[in-house]
């Protein structure tokens, strides 16, 4: 037996979920069903730190087109080092990019998301904005709705319909996270061997049993409305080889400072 972790109320002490801030790197890989999720691009891209002992957190939006310096040398989009070299590559990368302690990824495709969001039991969120966009087969009014499977997974594709295209996409996605929280939450933390058995069945992991656990377990004590969601700022209409990228600046680069102790607090 390991402790990985302990609420501590009856002592008056905060919650412990190990040492220090939990930052993990989640992937969304654009394989579609019956195809192999490492081997594709990775369309969404977010920094993910829970800060158990304040209840705070970050959710960090990368954009997939950022032009990074590969971890096996040279420049590529950031989507596309997943593509050539798999998961733990990108999280490398990532690593390298930001100067960020990341513990490792959790990573899932298109049926896996949407598989994973049914056995949930789904979610409500609140729509920012109307959509009707037949790429992503995304058609939502805004305000408060019931979201399936189906339902997340075309709001999470949605770009060609959406603010700011690839940037307003991954905001979206942070949207997703939010919204999952609560009605996670509700099921009490009794449930978690149960749910993350679940997550396990739609999602590929470098995480040992005992971290996945540990920082699933953080989840519980966050206060959704004290975690910050962002996309990192980018200059875009840019090219490289003849590519449409992104190339991030010192903005970026201050957001990855802030978000190293778990908690964003500049005006971004």
């Amino acid at each position: 037996w390991e402790v990985v972790g302990a609420k501590l109320a009856s002592l008056d002490e905060v919650p412990w979920y190990g040492d220090g801030p939990r930052l993990l790197l989640v992937l969304g890989s654009d394989a579609r069903p019956g195809q192999r999720v490492e081997g594709f691009r990775a369309d969404s891209v977010h920094v993910v730190a829970t800060v158990a002992a304040t209840g705070q957190g970050s959710i960090v939006g990368i954009p997939r087109d950022s032009w990074v310096e590969a971890s096996y040398g040279g420049n590529s989009k950031l989507t596309n080092t997943m593509a050539s070299r798999g998961p733990a590559v990108v999280l490398e990368t990532v690593k390298n990019l930001t100067a960020l302690d990341l513990e490792g990824y959790l990573l899932t495709g298109f049926s896996g998301f949407e598989g994973l969001v049914d056995a949930f039991g789904g979610f409500s969120i609140d729509v920012p904005y109307g959509m009707s966009d037949p790429k992503s087969n995304a058609y939502f009014s805004s305000g408060v709705q019931e979201f399936d499977g189906a339902d997340a997974l075309a709001f999470a594709r949605n770009r060609t319909d959406t603010p700011n295209g690839d940037f307003g996409r991954s905001f979206n996605h942070g949207r997703i996270m939010l919204a999952a929280m609560p009605e996670v939450q509700a099921m009490g933390i009794d449930e978690l061997p149960g749910l993350l058995e679940i997550l396990m069945a739609f999602v590929t992991t470098d995480l040992t049993a005992g971290d996945l656990l540990a920082i699933a377990a953080t989840s519980y004590e966050l206060d959704p409305n004290q975690v910050t969601n962002l996309v990192v700022p980018g200059r875009v209409g840019a090219t490289s080889g003849g590519a449409s990228v992104v190339f991030l600046g010192d903005g970026a680069t201050e957001v990855f400072t802030d978000v190293a102790d778990g908690v964003l607090d500049g005006d971004y």
